[in-house]
This record gives structure tokens, C-alpha cells and sequence, in this order.
């Protein structure tokens, strides 16, 4: 009984001394303290002091995590970005939309109908879209596909030049026949133009 005692007593007067150790620290910063409280609040430092020095330790030996963030998975792409797209592969009908993302893992596309009626969102691969560049040069005689006038489709045309100003292509639409039999030459904006499929 005597030696459990002891041990007992030895057990406080070492809890008593780092109560007092560290009621001495918060009294050397320049935190009065006194009885009870001094008691109180060396206590609550210790084991806040304990609990900080666990969490730290925990963080230090931790692995960093490997994380892929969806911008740097995603390249987004300015508003005027527009292509033709097939909505089902190996179709031979193209339609204006606009590119939204492109995902450079998967290869694939999200883009908007630009029918302003439609409001459908393709997710499709790479092979079934081809951006349109504003920059193209086309010459007298190429073939191309080209939006048709109020339409969103692509049909078959042939340049016969480029305006001045490199803001649209003239083309005649192949089949473009009016009730006389003439084909009419047609201003298309340049970056609704692609080369033929």
C-alpha cells in the first residue's frame, strides 16, 4: 500500500512541477497569472502545446498527396472559338458550335450547338471536330465546306476570292442554282469556313 502511495504522490509532485514550469513561462511572457488560474491555464498550455506538436509531427510525415486540378486538365478556350463537328462519327454532316473545353487527357470536346433553338452540349472526341481558324488563306478554286447563309450547316463551295478586308471568303455553294439556273456568289465570314472533309 505504501510503495502504490508513493508512486502515487511521485505522480502529482511531477504533474505540480510542469503546471509550475509552465505557469513560470506564461509569467516570464509577460502573462500575470495567479493561484488557481495559474494552475488552470499552465494546464490548458501544456496540452494545447502537446496537441500542436502532435499535429505538426503528423503533417511532416504525411506523403503529399498527388492531385490533378480540372483547370490544369481543361484548356479553356476563348468565346469566338468555333468548329465544325460530326455528332456522329463518320457522318457527312458538319455543324457551327462552339468549343467551351478541351480535355488534353482524353482527347475530347465539350462544345455548344451554336443554333441559338438548339441549346445542345456535345461531349465528343477530336476526329469529329475541326476548329476554324479566322487566319486561313484560301485561293480562287479551293474546295471547301462552308456555313450556308442563316443556316448552321456546312455545305460544299468552291473560293473564288477572299475580301480585302480577310473578314469573309466569296464562294459559289455547288447545287446553289436559283429558278434561272445561275449559282450566286456568297460572302461567308472566314471563320466559317473549312477545307473539305
Amino acid at each position: 500500500v505504501s510503495s502504490t502511495s508513493a508512486a502515487a504522490a511521485g505522480g502529482g509532485a511531477a504533474g505540480a512541477m510542469e503546471k509550475n514550469a509552465a505557469a513560470s513561462f506564461l509569467n516570464q511572457s509577460g502573462i500575470m497569472v495567479g493561484g488557481g488560474d495559474a494552475a488552470a491555464i499552465a494546464t490548458s498550455a501544456a496540452i494545447t502545446t502537446a496537441t500542436t506538436t502532435t499535429s505538426l509531427a503528423a503533417a511532416a510525415s504525411a506523403e503529399p498527396h498527388s492531385t490533378t486540378t480540372t483547370s490544369s486538365i481543361l484548356s479553356n478556350t476563348n468565346n469566338k472559338d468555333l468548329a465544325a463537328i460530326q455528332t456522329t462519327p463518320n457522318s457527312p454532316d458538319w455543324i457551327l458550335a462552339k468549343i467551351i473545353s478541351y480535355n488534353k487527357y482524353t482527347k475530347m470536346y465539350t462544345l455548344s450547338d451554336e443554333d441559338m433553338a438548339s441549346n445542345e452540349i456535345y461531349t465528343i472526341p477530336e476526329r469529329q471536330v475541326r476548329p476554324l481558324l479566322q487566319s486561313k488563306k484560301w485561293t480562287k478554286g479551293d474546295e471547301i465546306y462552308a456555313v450556308y447563309p442563316d443556316t448552321t450547316s456546312f455545305y460544299p463551295a468552291v473560293v473564288n476570292y477572299c475580301t480585302r478586308n480577310g473578314h469573309d471568303v466569296m464562294v459559289h455553294f455547288k447545287d446553289d442554282w436559283d429558278a434561272s439556273g445561275v449559282i450566286h456568289e456568297k460572302a461567308i465570314p472566314m471563320q466559317h469556313v473549312m477545307k473539305a472533309p
